[in-house]
Formats: structure tokens, sequence, C-alpha cells
């Protein structure tokens, strides 16, 4: 997982320490405290707990990645792994592993289901208890599953790499103005994503 800290660090420039927060690459034409990418400081006790609480097992390369990282917004919170929110009076935090499954799980109703990520707000990614290896991108309130991925590992760099290509060098999106339905900011790469 070392490598996505020496991808965006190539393009990017150097994470800079903001509390339990690593953040990378300043977008002051959003706000003097917007990132473009930003990851968390383990912390494998909690995310364990969290998901013990949900019975369920960690998937294989996910556990790598929370051995190193607490979750992640990356992309100006385009493609996000959820980890543990546990710094009250901090102001970057992953989002909540087990918000996020209750949120979701409201509409989804399949407790089968682990949701672990997201792309932007509309669509989420999760993997079977009693499989703990494919991941699918379901679309958020809908049980319809759009895209299936093998591991983790194919599933992170799959949008890591469409992402990483749709923002430039100063952070910004090449496309600004094309949208999808139902993902504002990524309207030209729906079929990419899921078709």
């Amino acid at each position: 997982m070392n490598e996505i800290l020496l991808k965006l660090e190539a393009k990017w420039g150097g994470f800079a320490r903001n509390g339990h927060a690593l953040c990378n690459k300043q977008m002051p034409f959003v706000s003097t405290k917007a990132y473009l990418n930003v990851l968390y400081e383990p912390q494998m006790d909690s995310i364990q707990k969290a998901y013990n609480t949900l019975s369920a097992t960690i998937l294989p390369g996910l556990m790598d990645f929370y051995k190193q990282y607490n979750g992640c917004r990356l992309f100006f919170s385009s493609l996000n792994i959820f980890g543990i929110q546990c710094f009250d009076d901090e102001i970057y935090e992953p989002f909540d592993f087990e918000s996020e499954n209750r949120n979701i799980q409201e509409t989804f109703k399949n407790s089968d289901y682990i949701f672990f990520g997201s792309l932007g707000g509309d669509y989420a990614f999760a993997y079977k208890k009693d499989e703990c290896s494919q991941i699918y991108a379901i679309q958020k309130g809908k049980k319809k599953i759009l895209k299936t991925f093998d591991n983790f590992e194919t599933w992170f760099s799959y949008y890591l790499d469409v992402l990483y290509e749709e923002y430039d060098d100063e952070g910004r999106k090449k496309h600004p103005n094309k949208r999808y339905k139902d993902i504002p900011a990524l309207y030209h790469e729906t079929n990419k994503f899921f078709y």
C-alpha cells in the first residue's frame, strides 16, 4: 500500500501531517482547509472492534490497507475507504465504517453485505460476509450490483487509476462541467466505472 503514497506524491507533492491525518495537495481554490487526498493514521484495534460488531471478517486486501491507514478520502472525497472516527477535536476524519453501514443498510436491507467504501456519495462498495473475496459496486438506495471485482487490489487500482487521470497537477478536475446523473463530478466516466 505504500505505492499509493508514492503515486500521489509523484503528482501532487508530499503529505503533510494534520493531527492524525496525512494530507496531500492543498486546494486553496476550494478552501484553505481543503485537500485533494487525505489518508488517516492506522487505528487497527478500533477497526477490528467495528468489524466484530457486524460479525464480519475483514477482506484480506482491505486488512493490509487498514494496517497502514484508518481509511481515506481521495480525490476530494470521490474515492473513500471507511475508517473509524475517533478524534472528536480533529477536522479531518474518515467516513465512519459503522455509521455508513447503518445508513446504507436502511435501504439496502441485506446484512450479508459489509460496506467498506464509496465513490462520491451515491455508490458504495461491499463484499459478502460468507465470501470475503469479491467486491460489489452498488448504487446506494438500490440492490442492483453494477460491477464485480475479484479482490481488493483490483478494485482499488481500477478506481485510483481512473480518478488519478481525471485530476490535473493543480488538483482540479479536467472535465469539471461534465456530470453523471448520479455522480455529478464524474459524468463522463459512468460507462467506464460500471458497465
